[in-house]
Formats: C-alpha cells, structure tokens, sequence
C-alpha cells in the first residue's frame, strides 16, 4: 500500500508459533500459542487508514484471546491463541469444539468457496492459516462421501453482541462420483443465504478444479466463478510445476474508485481481495537445485490491464532452516487497481507496494 509522505516504507516482522497436540483416552487437544512482532516507519499511518492493519485481531470473535500493545509509533505488539480446540469422535464422526482453522474450495490462487479467513491471492507466507472460534462436526459414510458442519458465531462490532447476521452456519457435502471429486455447500453466512459447487479431476497428467458460489448482495443474486488447472513434470532434468486460474468476480465493479459500501465490507472482512471481474493468474515452482526452488505467480487483471507479478527463491539451508527471497511487484495506472486507486479524503493511494522481503523461517 502507497502511504503519503512515506517514501519508502521499510517494514520488519517477527513471528514465533508453538504447536502443542496431545489425546487422552480419545480427546485429543490442540494449543497453538504466536507471538507476532511488527515494526516500521509507517506504522502511525497505518493507523488512519482502511485495511491498513498488520496484526490479527479478536473483536469479532466469540472469545477474545489476544493481548495487544498498539502504543508505539513504529511498532505493534500481540500475543495469541491461534489454536484452542478440542476433538473427539469415533471412526464415523468426528467433533471439534474451539478455535481452529478450515478451509474450503478449490482455488489455487483465488478462493470464492473458502468463506473463513481466506488467504489473499498474492499472500507470501500460506503456511498457517488463522482460526476462528467454532464448532465443526464430520460425518464419514461407508462410501467414504463426507458431510461437514460448520457453526461460527461472531460479534458485531460496535455493540460486542454474538448477533445471527454476524455469525456463519454452513454445510459441505463430498463425494466422488466416476473419478470426480464433488463438493457441495450451502450457507447462511452473515445473515445471507449462499450455495457452492466444486469440483475436481484428472485430466491426463493435469487436474481440472473449478469453485462456482451463489450469493445474494444488494442488488439482486451474485454468481462468482473460478476455473484452474495445474500439472507437474519434469523439464530438463528438473521438477517443474505450472499453474493457470481464471476468476470471474461478480461483484466486481467497473471502476476500483467506485466501490459499493457491500464490497467495502466485503474487503474490510477478508472474503474479497479484488475489485474488478475478470482475473487471470499464471505460475509455478521451478527446482533449480537439490535445496533451492524458485516460485513465480503473475495476477493479470483483465479488465483495466493493470498486474501484479511475484517472484520468490526458497533455499533450505540446513533441514530446519529456511531463507525465502522475494519481491512483488504491482504495474499499472493511476486510477487502476493494482496501479493505485485514491483514497477518499486523503492524500494517499490504495495500492500494493512494490516490494523487496526477506525471510528466514527456523523449525524446531
């Protein structure tokens, strides 16, 4: 995101996760406690600006089970429960009660059917995905078909009350039929009623996937749909893996400065990462080494031809250490999306920064 007045924007953030899983007499328990570190020279401007934030926070949440320090001027500070759940069950049915993570769809880069915390299309780091407070139930049936529930109550914001259109209720069925894999959903999801159809199979030494949902909006039904297909090889004597996703988002509207209050909220929710209709994205994994991997992702938007392009190395160091070496790269015009959108009542501009990034992942 450009900031005004803000040069360059340099951006430092530390992260450490534990994970504790034990089961007692068929209870298993699950504890994931983080504790995540942000520091710059923007972070005050930050602050005053619409999806600005850097660090989670509980105020939608059942429970609230984050301690944040947001005083300094160049950092923030929280520590969390990422993982608080119980699971019990038998063979057929499995129950599990607390804050876990789910995830739905079959979206390689944009996700429509995931309606809890989806990760953002030119999200780094996909490895751990947030939680929510909930109740999930699955059921497995002899012919190995599959029947999930999802109960997720929310808070609205400014009252701080559990209210039914801030909560979620949702229900997938799955079944292969003939070598294709079938997922369908139904939910009341913020007080609005929406259905989804997934499906994926192979195709020759390819998978064809594709995620349709159903939604209403303000204005009437809203049908958004994605279509992806990827394939693995080897090239040269090395392992190469490629990807194409096509995305039609139909609430999406003509110009990114004229978004409605509905897609507003959508953004400021985290289930919509873009404005337009018509996305197409592009990429792989290239092994160009025994220990290094070099990933590319290209995100056209087709409809004002403004992109974003993403490059990263993944280099294992040794067995528990990892250094990843990036950048992003967004192009295109004032006015467009990825070229800067302005903000209404600033002097600033929505957009994503073009960036440089380190990391250095250690395991233990």
């Amino acid at each position: 995101m450009e900031l005004a007045g803000i040069e360059r924007e340099r951006l430092q953030r530390f992260e450490a996760r534990g994970h504790y899983l034990d089961e007692v007499e068929g209870v298993q328990f699950e504890l994931d406690p983080e504790i995540l570190v942000v520091g710059g020279n923007s972070i005050d401007e930050r602050r005053t600006l619409p999806y600005g934030d850097l660090l989670p926070k509980d105020s939608r949440q059942l429970f609230d089970l984050t301690l944040r320090d947001d005083n300094s001027s160049d950092a923030e500070f929280a520590a969390r429960l990422d993982r608080l759940n119980l699971q019990l069950g038998s063979e057929q049915i499995i129950t599990t009660i607390g804050r876990q993570a789910n995830s739905w769809g079959n979206g390689l880069v944009f996700q429509i059917l995931d309606l809890l915390n989806p990760f953002s299309p030119v999200a780094i780091d996909k490895e751990y995905k947030a939680g929510d407070d909930m109740l999930s139930m699955r059921g497995i049936f002899s012919d190995d078909s599959d029947i999930q529930l999802l109960i997720v109550p929310r808070r609205e914001l400014d009252s701080h009350d559990v209210e039914e259109d801030q909560s979620s209720f949702a229900m997938k069925y799955r079944r292969s039929i003939d070598q294709i894999d079938i997922d369908l959903i139904t939910a009341r999801h913020l007080g609005e009623e929406l259905g989804g159809l997934g499906f994926s199979r192979n195709v020759l030494e390819a998978v064809l996937r594709s995620d349709l949902i159903v939604r209403g909006s303000d204005d009437g039904t809203k049908t958004s749909f994605l279509v992806n297909i990827d394939r693995a090889f080897t090239a040269c004597a090395r392992n190469l893996y490629l990807y194409a996703e096509y995305l039609y988002n139909d609430f999406g509207v003509s110009d990114p400065s004229t978004i409605t209050d509905e897609v507003r909220d959508l953004l400021d929710r985290g289930e919509l990462y873009t404005t337009m209709r018509n996305y197409l994205s592009v990429g792989g994994r290239l092994e160009i080494g025994p220990r290094s991997n070099l990933y590319a992702n290209q995100i056209f938007n087709l409809d004002d031809q403004s992109g974003f392009s993403q490059v990263r190395l993944e280099v294992d160091l040794f067995q528990d250490r990892v250094l990843l070496i990036g950048a992003n790269l967004p192009y295109g015009g004032r006015g467009t999306e990825y070229g800067g959108v302005a903000l209404l009542g600033t002097p600033g501009y929505a957009a994503p920064a073009a960036t440089i990034y380190t990391r250095i992942a250690a395991y233990f």
